[in-house]
């Protein structure tokens, strides 16, 4: 049944394109484009009347990259699909003086409008205009925010994470407490983030790749420029109810160039935690270092560039664990006693069984047990990635380029990341993140009037979380607020998820007339690998910290004044087990997303642009598998009996 209803999704998809693409060249969106922008403009003589078959130079000043065309019936002309950078366009007409416009910079996603008049000369003359004037866009329809390279390296920020520049934008604010970011107010998990056109999220939890968790995946020394779609995004943008990053990474030109750098954050520079300070504990040792270096230049001049990037942090945060509840001076500051009177948590008469020495004895070892795992951790954040890139301007006609970018995130006691918490170091873990992405893009000119990108990407993203201590778990609900230690019912987790992902994008291009058309799409397919058993380890719960502490054993002292032993005293206990793939909780599944759309900007009248667009999205989602415990397995009859 899924093949049949996959192959009628094939077919009306396929048919709708044709269509669209059959009345897109007499009406059809503003050519917001991925990863690059495009240079655009009409040719006209000093009367106003427009100049037809002139020829037009297009020249990347970085790499030397010539585009050349010739103006439509009515002047116009169109450069698709540059990447971003400094550009010189230079118009030559027979009678006319040849015009050189220079200093044009071209940002991603955008469209630099560049009009040029032509002077009327008796003899050769090359009159060259420095453009000053930031870029105009009078046809955009999308309200989309671009980050400058100036501002990404001059703007400071906090742990150089890239992607939170985008909190500068209107709209934009943070979603929660874990570095997911809201557009408009409608949750993180539906943005879609893109790095040099190809999809940069993890799919399994719906953030940027390696998500929130680890530094950052990749360098912010190796970020250019990106644009932030907010709202009216093209048809070629999608996936996203609530914004889009789009981002393009540096390469390398003709020149060589490059830069390093080292930053350093120490605890010596910082004012202590207030409340730590008012609680008597000293001042964490917390230092965080960052450096690297990124470089690039030319292979061979105007045909081959490499760019070359390498970022490390290390970082010392320690943690600090407590008990904050209810625990208050007289000036209402939160503090630890550790003689606090045992009757705030505890009743002896229930723990001793009516012996009142021996419940405050039990009392005292069980507090006393708890309250020797907490104050200062350590713990360690160490972050390590690199980006390599090669471009390839094979000929005028065709242009080549691959990159990789490896990240690698360790962190010692890191699952629990804030600065104090009520959980003991054996209730946390080791925290790792390990991504790959390789990318390949061929941008190819089949005519005058057309161009196709096309990109293959494959990327990996495996987090894993390894746990301190081995289960089971222990809760208790009293005063006295600190978890009773062992492993979390979370963890561990293996691989959480171990994801693959196939990307496969086409865009192709064509201006017919006064018409800009733009039709492609995108295959994004997804193997998803997880290893993790909630609650596998087990979970003890105690109604109250006296039934606790009766169970916690303590050299010396018995459960009861007798000596004997009066059974358990936890609430109740909660296991997972899996049956099916060795007891760790193995799942594997795949996803598809098929993408695709049309668009065109039609340029009715030099003043007014007509933009329409069409996308469509389907998901192949796994269907659930039957319950490997109908009818229930004989395994369950072998349990002990005193759980």
């Amino acid at each position: 049944m899924k093949s049949k209803r996959s192959s009628v999704h094939a077919r009306l998809l396929l048919g709708t394109l044709l269509v669209l693409t059959l009345l897109g060249l007499t009406a059809t969106s503003q050519a917001q484009t991925i990863a690059g922008g495009q240079i655009v403009g009409v040719v006209q003589d000093p009367t106003g009347a427009v100049i037809p078959g002139a020829q037009v130079v297009v020249r990347n000043v970085a790499t030397g990259m010539e585009r050349t065309l010739t103006t439509s019936e009515v002047g116009r002309y169109q450069a698709l699909n540059l990447r971003s950078g400094e550009y010189e366009v230079t118009v030559e007409q027979s009678g006319f003086a040849t015009m050189r416009h220079t200093g044009i910079v071209l940002e991603v996603g955008s469209t630099a409008t560049v009009n040029i008049t032509l002077q009327v000369a008796a003899t050769a003359e090359v009159i060259t205009v420095m453009e000053d004037a930031a870029i105009i866009e009078p046809d955009r329809t999308a309200y989309t925010i671009t980050v400058s390279q100036i501002s990404v390296e001059n703007l400071p920020i906090n742990g150089r994470r890239w992607e939170n520049f985008v909190l500068l934008t209107p709209t934009v604010a943070p979603d929660g407490d874990f570095g997911l970011v809201s557009y408009r107010g409608i949750s993180g998990l539906y943005n879609n983030n893109m790095v040099d056109g190809a999809d940069n999220n993890q799919a399994f939890f719906s953030e940027a790749r390696g998500r929130t968790r680890t530094s950052y995946t990749m360098s912010q020394a190796a970020i250019k420029e990106f644009q932030v779609g907010i709202s009216n995004y093209t048809a070629e943008f999608g996936r996203a109810a609530g914004g889009t990053v789009n981002a393009v990474t540096k390469s390398g030109g003709n020149a060589l160039h490059g830069e390093a750098f080292y930053y350093i954050r120490d605890d010596s520079f910082n004012a202590q935690e207030p409340i730590n300070k008012a609680q008597g504990f000293e001042q964490l040792k917390d230092r965080r270092q960052q450096f690297g270096f990124s470089v690039g230049g030319p292979v061979k001049q105007d045909k081959v560039f490499w760019f070359l990037n390498y970022d490390q942090q290390h970082r010392n945060f320690p943690g600090l664990a407590v008990d904050d509840r209810n625990r208050r001076d007289s000036a209402g500051r939160l503090f630890i006693d550790p003689n606090f009177a045992l009757t705030e948590f505890c009743d002896f008469d229930d723990v001793g069984a009516g012996d009142l020495a021996l419940g405050q004895a039990r009392c005292q070892g069980a507090r006393d047990a708890l309250l020797s795992e907490l104050g200062p951790f350590n713990r360690k954040g160490l972050n390590n990635v690199a980006l390599g890139k090669l471009d390839f301007n094979i000929n005028e006609k065709h242009t080549l380029g691959g990159q990789y970018n490896y990240h690698k995130w360790r962190s010692p006691n890191g699952i629990q990341t804030q600065d104090r918490t009520n959980d003991t170091p054996l209730a946390n873990g080791f925290d790792a993140v390990r991504s790959d992405t390789v990318l390949i893009r061929l941008t190819s000119l089949t005519s005058a009037s057309t161009v196709n990108e096309f990109r293959f990407q494959y990327a990996r993203d495996f987090e894993s979380q390894v746990p301190n201590a081995p289960g089971p778990s222990v809760l208790h609900n009293s005063q006295f607020d600190i978890d009773g230690g062992g492993m979390r019912n979370f963890l561990p987790r293996e691989a959480f998820p171990d994801e693959d992902r196939y990307q496969w994008m086409d865009n192709f291009s064509l201006i017919r007339g006064n018409h800009l058309l733009k039709v492609g799409g995108d295959v994004n397919h997804v193997r998803e690998r997880m290893v993790n058993l909630f609650a596998g380890g087990g979970v003890f719960d105690y109604r109250s910290f006296e039934a606790f502490a009766m169970d916690v054993p303590l050299a010396g002292l018995p459960q009861t004044p007798d000596g004997s032993f009066t059974g358990r005293h936890y609430r109740d206990f909660e296991q997972a087990f899996d049956l099916a793939t060795g007891g760790i909780g193995v799942i594997k599944f795949t996803t598809t997303d098929w993408n695709f759309y049309v668009q065109d900007t039609w340029k009715i009248h030099p003043s007014v642009t007509l933009n329409l667009g069409l996308r469509y999205e389907f998901t192949d989602l796994p269907q659930p598998d039957q319950s490997i415990f109908s009818p229930p397995s004989p395994a369950f009859a072998s349990l002990p009996a005193n759980l």
